[in-house]
């Protein structure tokens, strides 16, 4: 089955998009666009994280249509992979009070429902936490040793 590629002025309306809705979180982080602070669950340093994680998703379908450098894809990749690592741990080992709540369902059937309590939940995105950090940091380190590499 033959797929159809994304012509430049879709990845430019893409990305302008994501790139806007990215830099308008990153305004209201910076409290250049005013929000109430009681209306934040988390810090604002994280809110700016969010929007780079979207400013660096607007690049993906530039760098597809406009063929970028392989190395320009790997650093976008680990700027997004580099947000939600850091908003995972956030959730994890940050101060503060979290609420965590899951169900379980199957087929679309849901069986139940369960609350649980700060420190269940923050066990569970310690491992997942972890497990990010480690994966990004052989990722890292595997994108350094290629740029020490020719392009090939």
């Amino acid at each position: 089955m033959a797929t159809k590629q994304i012509g430049p002025l879709g990845a430019v309306l893409i990305a302008l998009a994501f790139i806007g809705a990215g830099g308008a979180i990153v305004a209201l982080s910076l409290n250049y666009i005013p929000i109430d602070p009681a209306k934040l669950h988390a810090p604002r340093w994280l809110l700016t994280i969010f929007g780079l994680m979207f400013i660096a998703g607007g690049f993906v379908p530039l760098s597809t249509a406009f063929n970028f450098r392989a190395w320009v894809g790997q650093l976008i990749g680990l700027v997004a992979a580099s947000g939600l690592t850091s908003i995972i741990n956030w959730v994890a080992f940050g101060s503060g009070e979290r609420h965590f709540t899951g169900s379980t369902s199957l087929l679309g059937v849901r069986f139940g429902s369960v609350s649980g309590g700060d420190i269940s939940g923050r066990i569970l995105f310690g491992i997942f936490a972890l497990l990010l950090d480690w994966m990004l940091l052989a990722w890292l380190y595997q994108f350094i040793r290629s740029l020490k590499q020719p392009d090939k």
